[in-house]
């Protein structure tokens, strides 16, 4: 006897979908802004002793202390000057006045004090950036944009501002208003401008990421440029806002998906490390992880945006995905639970997102009742989730040995009409009659989003192993393996976005496929081909791994090389004892691990090895029957070595020992005898 494994946990793969998330605009804290303060204006400074009437003592202090960053001592000075010449030409004044008003976080005031220096100097473009700096303060979009365009497009006078300061805000403007590719074009223009302005840099690699740009080139201060950087007016002109935003083309396009997720974790780290108090950007960095299967970084990515942000739904949802992935059922089960507590905004995919990772925590826990009623709460929803709902029903339902109904919801999931996305699903009118359902025929041309459903079908027909079950299993998990090999994209509505499927889980899910193809063989007695089937599947897992994809925990790829060496064993058990080792070293915890790797180790004659890992499946379970039959075969297989070897009396008591644990072992009943009598013809 050896064990074969209930494969009820390689049924098939649920997707953890990319979802886009909107960066708020920058707070006045992560601009380095004061924050808003009503401090009177002349308020009393200990300045030194001196002639309190000298215009020039004054005007030195305002600019020497706005340079020193001491605000309020500098508009105290600012504005002394102003009063004791007011009709002098002192626009440079008032411009140092509005600068020192906008860093105490008086932005109305700000604009007044502008105003002046712009009815002196019209074509001021510092001034126009300040102005447009004040008026996104004030939520005033609008006007915003115009006015940083204006400094821009004007071959004006700068005075001590830069220009990179009218493109940052310029970015900030649009970004807030959601012309995202546009933005990312002036954040561009700032970073080349001035390569030492950490926060243009980390605004610019944020904005690439939410638009789905790897083109980390286009935030490289040492990227070539056209214009002259040293002359504002031959910047590139920005859009008015009245006009198109252009679309990049993300330098990914002709890339490796898993170039494109490791390239977004390279920029998310680089933002990071300018600005880690970013939560949108770890939430951005975890998803780019979870794609690749680097699930525990991953987790360490959620956990960090929820430490700066513990409201968040749709963090919480993917950080219970990736617990789900790691196979920690309960911390997940807390973090799904939690997600329902919070924020509620979940993108595209719904609250129904989130309820399936509930049900997939409660089925690891063998919670099969909840995790039922979890999953229902989310096929009741018009999401565009349903599909994935659906399948996960059917993996629930088959875990429950509910088979004709498990077979019926796949078919529910396969016969959606996937169309565009976030378009409300409908069941085919085919699936009204379960009974009939469970008979249809496999769709022989579906969508590539229908192989996780084809693949949980065609293990609950294997299960089910009613007549003709398993060739209809057959079947199906042929026609998934096909599916499986159709690029494939999730759509996503919000922002008009596309998003690549998660990665990890579609190699996943290809992976089990194969892997369930060996076993519906193997009970088919197709042998070679199941054979076949399990070294394609190793074959994907191996290719995945070398290009960084993690696919498989190493519990459940203990699971599947189990269900390989017991294909192996009758007649290749030098392979079988291979995989069987592979799988104790992936899973020491593992009884059936220790137990198979002793069986093979028997047939191979190792004895000691074998004796060691019997003692391992013992101490895991203390006094399991097979356990001790696996013993007695030893004992048997020794004593058959020793007769063999003409060591007649040594395998004699042997055969004796296996006799009194097991008076009835005919084997050990039939080589005995043999013995005596060969011992009493030889006179031995």
């Amino acid at each position: 006897m050896y064990f074969q494994l209930h494969p009820s946990r390689v049924l098939s793969v649920v997707i953890s979908a990319t979802l886009p998330i909107i960066l708020a605009a920058p707070s006045s804290a992560q601009l380095g802004i004061a924050a808003f303060s009503h401090t009177p204006l002349l308020a009393q400074t200990n300045f030194p002793e001196f002639d309190y009437e000298n215009y020039d003592f004054w005007v030195d202090q305002c600019f020497t202390l706005t340079e020193q960053q001491q605000y309020a001592e500098a508009l105290t000075a600012c504005e002394k000057a102003i009063v004791l010449k007011p009709k002098k030409d002192n626009s440079e004044i008032w411009m140092a006045r509005s600068q020192n008003l906008f860093q105490l976080g008086r932005y109305a005031e700000t604009i007044v004090s502008i105003n002046q220096v712009i009815a002196a100097s019209p074509r001021h473009s510092g001034a126009m950036a300040y102005q447009c700096a004040a008026l996104f303060q004030l939520q005033q979009y609008g006007s915003a944009i115009d006015h940083c365009e204006q400094a821009l497009q004007t071959d004006g006078d700068w005075g001590n501002v830069a220009p990179e300061f009218a493109w940052y805000y310029h970015g900030l403007t649009l970004h807030a208003i959601g012309r995202l590719e546009t933005a990312l074009t002036s954040f561009s223009q700032a970073v080349r401008l001035n390569p030492e302005d950490k926060l243009a840099r980390a605004e610019c690699l944020s904005t690439a990421l939410e638009i789905n740009s790897t083109d980390a080139s286009i935030c490289d201060p040492q990227a070539p440029i056209v214009a002259d950087s040293s002359d504002p007016s031959s910047q590139p002109s920005p859009q008015p806002s009245s006009q198109t935003s252009p679309q990049l083309s993300p330098a990914s396009s002709s890339a490796s998906p898993e170039a494109t997720f490791q390239q977004v974790i390279r920029m998310s780290e680089q933002a990071l490390a300018i600005d880690p108090s970013r939560p949108e950007i770890w939430f951005q960095q975890g998803l780019a992880l979870e794609q690749l299967g680097q699930y525990e970084r991953a987790l360490t990515a959620f956990d960090r945006a929820l430490q700066l942000q513990n409201t968040s739904s749709l963090t919480l949802a993917h950080r219970c995905a990736v617990l789900n992935l790691l196979e920690r059922y309960e911390p997940a089960l807390e973090s799904c639970n939690q997600a329902f507590q919070a924020d509620q905004r979940w993108g595209s995919l719904g609250v129904a997102y989130g309820l399936t990772q509930q049900s997939l925590a409660l089925m690891g826990l063998g919670s099969l009742d909840e995790a039922l009623a979890a999953i229902d709460q989310a096929v009741a929803l018009e999401s565009p989730y349903q599909a994935v709902a659906l399948t996960q029903r059917s993996n629930v339902l088959s875990a429950m040995g509910r088979y004709d109904e498990a077979i019926a919801t796949a078919q529910s999931a396969i016969d959606l009409d996937p169309g565009p996305a976030g378009a409300a699903t409908q069941e085919s009118s085919n699936n009204s009659d379960p009974a009939a359902t469970t008979e249809q025929e496999p769709n022989d041309h579906p969508d590539p989003a229908d192989a996780s459903a084809l693949n949980s079908q065609a293990v609950s027909y294997w299960l089910r192993g009613e007549s003709s079950d398993y060739e209809k299993a057959n079947t199906i998990i042929q026609t998934a393996l096909a599916s499986y090999k159709q690029p494939q994209v999730l759509q996503e509505t919000f922002e008009s976005t596309t998003y690549v499927e998660p990665l990890a889980l579609r190699l996943r899910g290809q992976i089990l496929a194969q892997f369930n193809q060996g076993r519906i063989f193997s009970s088919l007695g197709h042998r070679d081909q199941a054979i076949a089937a399990y070294d394609q599947a190793l074959d994907l897992y191996n290719q995945a791994n070398q290009h960084g994809i993690s696919t498989l925990s190493n519990p459940l790829f203990a699971e599947l090389l189990l269900n390989q060496g017991a294909v192996y064993l009758d007649f290749y058990p030098n392979l079988a004892a291979q995989s069987f080792e592979k799988a104790v070293n992936l899973d020491p915890a593992r009884f059936e691990a220790w137990y198979n790797w002793a069986l093979a180790l028997t047939r191979l004659e190792e004895y000691d090895r074998a004796t060691r890992a019997y003692d391992q499946a013992e101490q895991l379970k203390p006094n399991t029957a097979a356990v001790q039959a696996g013993r007695l075969q030893i004992m048997l297989g020794r004593a058959s070595v020793l007769a063999q070897k003409g060591k007649t009396q040594d395998a004699m008591a042997l055969y004796d020992q296996v006799l009194a644990i097991d008076p009835t072992n005919e084997t050990a009943q039939q080589q005995l005898q043999q013995l005596i009598q060969s011992s009493v013809s030889t006179g031995r």
